[in-house]
């Protein structure tokens, strides 16, 4: 095979390989809207609280910054139990150093809201990242759309979706170890390299064979 042919093989597949890359999502690029039926499914606990404290912190190998957000228990809708827990997310601020995730929910000092957590070790994570965070005001829930609904309206769909457990009894099935600070969202693969590979070896097979 001539020079120039292998070299127009070549461009074929890095034009591939961009094409792959540049349709596959990674886990923060791309966002799956959830439903209530969908966050209430993913979730081991669901409760409305108010936050009492908001901290950020470097993980353990100085390089990410995490905020554990301590929240003061109002209900539990499902699972649950104790009247305060902590909620990781990745990012946050540590002397003056700022690190911002995408589609991270972020916390407020005295803000009310209404969570649909996940267990990481012993704190909890946020189900489907900022959609499964609703605030609270005056008594109302609002929605992604703006629209305020009453709490207990809001419930009963959670209840609808699901019947919660009696508070206190849960079982935790999506239980997982955190490292020193918290075991940061693992970004899934992206799609398409398996093939790139494949063609890769594919092409090194038969360009031995035309020799």
């Amino acid at each position: 095979m001539a020079d120039s042919d292998w070299k127009q093989i070549t461009a074929a597949v890095m034009i591939l390989i961009a094409a792959l890359l540049a349709i596959s999502p990674s886990a923060k690029a791309l966002m799956v809207e959830m439903s209530i039926e969908d966050l209430t499914g993913q979730a081991d606990v669901i409760l409305t609280g108010q936050v009492k404290e908001v901290e950020s912190r470097r993980g353990a190998d100085r390089t990410m910054i995490y905020t554990y957000t301590t929240l003061a228990v109002d209900r539990y809708i499902k699972g649950g139990a104790g009247g305060t827990l902590t909620i990781i997310t990745e990012g946050g601020n540590v002397d003056g150093d700022g690190v911002w995730v995408e589609d991270m929910p972020e916390f407020s000092k005295n803000e009310s809201m209404l969570v649909f957590l996940k267990r990481a070790g012993n704190n909890y994570s946020v189900a489907g990242l900022f959609q499964g965070k609703y605030d609270i005001e005056y008594g109302e829930v609002i929605e992604r759309n703006g629209k305020r609904t009453s709490i207990d309206k809001f419930i009963s769909r959670i209840e609808a979706a699901e019947p919660a457990p009696i508070a206190g009894t849960e079982t935790p099935t999506s239980e997982r170890t955190l490292p020193t600070a918290v075991a940061p969202t693992n970004p899934q693969a992206a799609p398409g390299f398996e093939m790139f590979f494949w063609i890769i070896g594919v092409l090194a097979v038969w360009r031995r064979l035309k020799k």
